[in-house]
C-alpha cells in the first residue's frame, strides 16, 4: 500500500462521536475534559551499535538529533535485543515474545498469523497505523505488515542504496497526515543505512580518508570485507569505523527532520517517541565483522531512548538496570491504556524500569547461541555446550572469560538458560517459510546472509 493512502475509516464516525460527548460532558458542572489519546512513534535504526553514538558518550559527534531527544527522554543504558539480526529481533519487539518462540532461525522464517503485533492491539484499539521499512526481512512476505493500514515498502532496495532521506519523505507526510487525524496514531519507521555497505557520506566524513590507501572503500560489500577479516590492520579498522560513524550521521541527521516534524505538529506532548536498534555489528571485537552470529554485546546491546507523552511526569534520566526490546510492547500498552495479550514475555518500563530479573537473547544463525543476563553477569551458551561467563560491571567489552574462574555462576546461570528454553519450547507459534527467487537470495547474501 503507498504512502499516499488516506486516513478515512469508520475512526472518523468515532472522532466525531467522541467530540460530541466531549461536549457534552463538558458543560455546566462538568470536570475538565479527558486529555488527548497518546500517540507513538517508534524509529528502529538497523545495525546500530550503542557505544557509537555520542548520545552515549562516544568521541565523535554522531547523533546530534539523538542527542537532543536523550534531553528530553529515559536513556536506557543496558537494554538488550532478542537477538543480533533483524527478524528475530524486531520479530520480539513487536510480538513480546522471545524468537524461539516465533520458529525463526533462519532467514526463511516468518511471522505466524496467529500472532497478535503490536500494531493489531493498536488498531484494535481505534488506532491509525502506519510503517515504513526499508530491509525486506520486515517487509509483507515476512508477515510484518500484520495490523497497519499502512505498509509503505518502496525503499527497501539492498545493500547498495542510500535510503534514509526516502524513508524521511514518506514518514514526515505520514506523520502530518496522522496527525491532523482525529484518532490517535502508531508509526513505525525502519532506517538501514547504517548496515553493510558502508557509505561514506560529504557532509559526515568526520575528516574524510585522509593519507588512508588501504583496501577499505566507501561501498564495499559486506562479503568482500568479510574476506579481508585475516589481514586487517588498524589502519583499516579505523577506516571502516569512519564509513560506519558517517552513515549514522547521516541517519540521525534525517532522523532529526522527522522528529522536527513531530515537534511542529503540536501532538508532540501527547506522543510517546521510543528510539533504539535491532542489534549492533562487529568490528573484529570478538574476531568476526558483520552480526547475525554470536551474543557479544557489541551485537545485542542496543541503545533505548523513550521519551514519554508530558502528562505522565516521567523526568529525563539514565536507567542502568538491564531491559529489553520484549518490554516495548508492554510499555506502549501501559502508555496507552491498551489491551493487549495476556501472554506476554516483557514487563512495562514506564512509569518505572523492572529490575533484578534475568533477560535472554539468542541467535539460530551458524548453530544455536543463547545468553542470559542476570546480577551483572552474562553467560553465553555457545552452539557446542561450552560456555563464557563475563562480568559487564566491570568488562563491557567482555574480554576476560570468568567461566573457569567461577564455576557457580555458570550453573546457576546455565539453570536459569535451560529452565527459560524448556518454557519456550511450548510456545512455539512458527510462520510460513518465505520463498526466494534468485534476485532476493543473491541481495541477502551481499548484505551478508544465506545459508541458513
Amino acid at each position: 500500500m503507498g504512502a499516499a493512502t488516506r486516513f478515512q475509516s469508520a475512526g472518523g464516525q468515532r472522532g466525531a462521536l467522541a467530540l460530541l460527548l466531549c461536549c457534552v460532558a463538558c458543560g455546566p458542572g462538568a470536570g475538565p475534559p479527558e486529555p488527548p489519546p497518546v500517540n507513538v512513534v517508534l524509529i528502529v535504526i538497523d545495525t546500530l551499535r550503542r557505544d557509537h553514538l555520542s548520545a552515549y558518550g562516544y568521541e565523535r559527534e554522531t547523533s546530534p538529533a539523538l542527542d537532543r531527544l536523550a534531553t528530553e527522554a529515559v536513556r536506557y543504558d543496558a537494554a538488550i535485543s532478542q537477538a543480533p539480526w533483524t527478524t528475530p529481533s524486531i520479530g520480539a519487539l513487536m510480538t513480546s515474545r522471545y524468537p524461539t518462540a516465533l520458529g525463526i532461525r533462519g532467514e526463511r522464517n516468518a511471522l505466524s498469523d496467529e500472532l497478535e503485533l503490536l500494531p493489531e492491539a493498536l488498531a484494535g484499539a481505534g488506532y491509525h497505523t502506519a510503517g515504513v521499512i526499508s530491509h525486506s526481512f520486515l517487509g509483507s512476505d515476512w508477515n510484518f505488515d500484520q495490523g497497519f493500514e499502512v505498509f509503505d515498502e518502496e525503499h527497501v532496495l539492498g545493500h547498495a542504496a542510500v535510503t534514509s532521506e526516502g524513508v524521511t519523505e514518506v514518514a514526515t507526510r505520514l506523520a502530518g497526515q496522522l496527525a491532523a487525524e482525529a484518532e490517535p496514531f502508531f508509526l513505525f519507521v525502519h532506517y538501514f543505512d547504517p548496515h553493510a555497505a558502508y557509505v561514506e557520506h560529504e557532509a559526515s566524513a568526520f575528516g574524510g580518508a585522509g593519507d588512508y590507501a588501504g583496501e577499505v572503500k566507501s561501498g564495499l560489500l559486506f562479503k568482500e570485507l568479510r574476506g579481508m577479516t585475516d589481514r586487517v590492520d588498524a589502519e583499516d579498522l579505523h577506516e571502516i569505523r569512519r564509513l560506519y560513524d558517517s552513515e549514522i550521521r547521516f541517519t540521525d541527521g534525517h532522523i532529526g527532520r522527522l522528529l522536527e516534524q513531530l515537534r511542529g505538529s503540536g501532538a508532540w506532548d501527547d506522543t510517546l517517541v521510543i528510539v533504539t536498534a535491532d542489534h549492533g555489528e562487529e568490528f573484529l571485537d570478538h574476531g568476526q565483522f558483520g552480526h547475525a552470529k554470536s551474543l557479544y554485546e557489541e551485537l545485542v546491546g542496543v541503545p533505548l531512548l523513550i521519551k514519554a507523552p508530558a502528562r505522565l511526569g516521567v523526568a529525563p534520566g539514565v536507567v542502568e538496570e538491564p531491559v529489553a526490546l520484549v518490554d516495548l510492547y508492554p510499555t506502549i500498552l501501559e502508555v496507552t491504556g491498551v489491551t493487549g495479550p495476556d501472554d506476554l514475555e516483557g514487563e512495562p518500563l514506564l512509569p518505572v524500569a523492572p529490575s533484578g530479573r534475568p533477560i535472554f537473547t539468542e541467535t539460530g544463525r551458524g548453530g544455536r547461541g543463547f545468553a542470559v543476563v542476570d546480577g551483572g553477569l552474562k553467560l553465553i551458551v555457545q552452539r557446542d555446550g561450552s560456555c563464557e561467563l563475563y562480568d559487564l560491571q566491570a568488562d563491557r567489552a567482555e574480554q576476560t572469560d570468568l567461566a573457569e574462574a567461577r564455576p557457580a555462576d555458570v550453573e546457576r546461570l546455565g539453570a536459569l538458560v535451560e529452565e527459560w528454553r524448556e518454557a519456550q519450547r511450548g510456545k512455539v507459534k512458527g510462520g510460513a517459510k518465505v520463498e526466494l527467487d534468485r534476485e532476493r537470495s543473491k541481495r541477502i547474501e551481499n548484505l551478508g546472509y544465506g545459508g541458513d
